[in-house]
């Protein structure tokens, strides 16, 4: 089944599925919640760059009410759960915010 994707990142083989809620990676379907499928639309469009808890805070809180540092620390530790067996894609970056590491699923890949 072909999964037409809204967000294509050229760093990693990840695809964003906003219609479903879920990213596809190396050809594997993650369904996700709203809030995590925008945090990752958020780091996919720079992976490698730091994104700020104010950036996450004004896109996810605009979607609906607040994000303090602690639901931004919730949603980051549920998502990487959702996400564990493709690598460690999202990386902390203390005190500043949170990455989408393009090395990872490219390590993961090349290792099967």
């Amino acid at each position: 089944m072909q999964i037409p994707p809204q967000y294509v990142s050229d760093h990693l083989p990840l695809y964003l599925c906003m219609e479903r809620l879920g990213v596809v990676i190396e050809g594997e379907f993650r369904s996700l919640t709203r809030q995590q499928i925008l945090a990752i639309r958020l780091m996919i469009k720079q992976p490698g760059r730091v994104v700020s808890f104010e950036e996450f805070r004004d896109l996810i809180g605009n979607d609906g009410g607040e994000l303090s540092r602690s639901a931004l620390k919730q949603l980051m530790f549920r998502t990487r759960q959702r996400l564990a067996p493709f690598g460690d894609l999202i990386q902390t970056a203390r005190g500043s915010g949170y990455l989408l590491d393009p090395q990872a699923t490219m390590a993961t890949a090349e290792a099967e």
